[in-house]
């Protein structure tokens, strides 16, 4: 333990700053941060929830983190109504999102949200935490994902490894792309934008 070190996720106060474990979970979720290096067994853990019990009805496929606001949004599949929780799961009330059958609901650091519309055969860009579309794409097919980075809106069928690429702005199309191995399989709501990679969990296998 010595003045000016990094701190670590160990039970101690590494860099003498008075604040043990400084850094190991900023965001709150139960869990040490990702980059940071964990020995021992402290508390909170990684890979292991420290928080309350949660019971959580997730009411759609594809449920989504809104990063303005730090909540996670989840759909009525049958109806148009958004579920927010926060960040310690805390049911916070509902909005109006004017779209059924989301199987996918992806969040944007504006406010805005992009949504994978399943039977509208769509993708849509939402207003911050509303219901006014203000832009839609035709997937010509039944819509399964949505995610996005800084730069592009990505969207995918719920079958086949082809990637829509759309300008974040106007919707318009950019490209297609074709996802290199893993198997084409069912895709409910299953992919996330992170870094420079795109993930694509899919319903089996």
């Amino acid at each position: 333990v010595n003045p000016g070190i990094k701190e670590m996720c160990d039970g101690q106060d590494n860099d003498c700053d008075g604040v043990v474990d400084q850094g190991c979970d900023d965001d709150l979720d139960g869990y040490c941060d990702s980059n940071m290096t964990v020995v021992g067994t402290p508390q909170p853990g990684p890979g292991e929830y420290k928080g309350p019990p949660v019971t959580m009805d997730t009411r759609s496929h594809g449920g989504g983190f809104s990063p303005k606001y730090k909540e996670y949004w989840y759909p009525e599949w049958a109806g148009t109504t958004i579920y927010r929780y926060d960040m310690k799961y805390v049911f916070l009330g509902t909005f109006n999102s004017g779209r059924s059958e989301i199987m996918q609901l992806w969040g944007d650091t504006d406010g805005t949200y992009y949504t994978a519309n399943w039977g509208h055969n769509s993708v849509s860009k939402w207003n911050d935490k509303g219901n006014v579309e203000l832009w839609r794409y035709g997937m010509g097919s039944t819509t399964g994902a949505v995610t996005c980075d800084e730069q592009y809106v990505y969207a995918m069928w719920y079958y086949g490894m082809n990637v829509v690429v759309l300008n974040k702005n106007t919707g318009a199309f950019v490209k297609n792309m074709q996802l290199l191995g893993g198997v084409d399989t069912t895709q409910y709501g299953g992919m996330a934008a992170v870094g420079k990679s795109l993930y694509v969990g899919r319903y089996d296998g």
